[in-house]
Formats: C-alpha cells, structure tokens, sequence
C-alpha cells in the first residue's frame, strides 16, 4: 500500500436545481451540464447571447474562488456600462393579435404570462382581443394555444 501526504476528498458541483427555469425566463442557453452557456467562450466570456445580462462564478461551470471573484469585477464592469447611461435604446419588440383569427374567446387573455391582453367590448356586438402593453414588459408570443385559436377559426368560417 502506497502513503500519501495528503488526500482530498471533494464533492462534485452540480447546477442549481431552478436553473432551467431561470434559463427559459431570461432566453438563455444552458451547456449540456445544465450550466449556463455563455454567448463565445473567447471573445464573449462574461455575456450571455441576450444583451444586458451577464454572467459570472460558478453559474457558467465550477471555478475557484478567485475566478470567481474576477468574472464578478467584469461583469459589474459590464453591467455599469448600461446602468451609467441616462438613456438605454432597446429593441421595440411588441405583440399583435391578428383581427382574422380572433374571436373573442380570451384563451389568450388566460394563458398570457405578463399579462398584456385584455379582453375589451367593442361596437361590433362581441369582444375583440386588444393589446395593452403593461408594466413596460413586450412580449413576443401572444398566442400559446394555437390550435384554439384555428379550431375556433374554422368553426366560425362553417357556422
């Protein structure tokens, strides 16, 4: 039997259990490991493919201390580049409802995660889906049950 000096017995580190759905929040990549992805590994360590959130520690892959400490100086570098300017330009992503396909049902009003759409009675005799951008949050999908909105379409077109 061979002696040692000294031996370390370490644990594995492993993602976050709430990390895939932070991911799915924020339109962010996760690595096979269920690490988050950052947006180039040379060019782009600190950045993920979203603009405005970056990232930094062991949330990217398991590093020592002062990795640690030094991804979280550039990130903070990075992060005081928007939170220093008296403007910041974004793109204007902003839903629409399509008057074709609407019938007034409200399933998207139900299923919409920010609360954007309202049901509004119109002069036409039946709710119309119209969209109130609420909270400063633009969204990109409207419509998650598709196939509700064209089941009802083509009951309407046979009625």
């Amino acid at each position: 039997m061979s002696e040692t000096d000294m031996m370390v017995l370490a644990t594995p580190m492993i993602p976050s259990d709430n990390l895939e759905e932070l991911a799915k929040m924020l339109k962010v990549p996760l690595d096979k490991n269920g690490f988050f992805l950052e947006a180039h590994v040379k060019l782009r360590p600190l950045d993920f493919a979203t603009d405005g959130i970056f990232l930094c520690g062991c949330a990217q892959w398991p590093k020592n201390i002062q990795d640690s400490i030094s991804q979280a100086n550039g990130a903070a570098g990075r992060a005081s580049r928007f939170l220093s300017a008296k403007e910041i330009l974004t793109s204007g992503l902003i839903a629409e409802v399509n008057p074709e396909m609407c019938i007034g049902c409200g399933t998207c009003e139900e299923t919409c995660a920010y609360n954007a759409i309202e049901l509004r009675d119109t002069t036409k005799g039946f709710e119309e889906v119209s969209l109130i951008i609420k909270n400063l949050l633009l969204i990109r999908d409207y419509v998650k049950d598709v196939e509700h909105v064209r089941l009802h379409a083509l009951l309407v077109q046979f009625l």
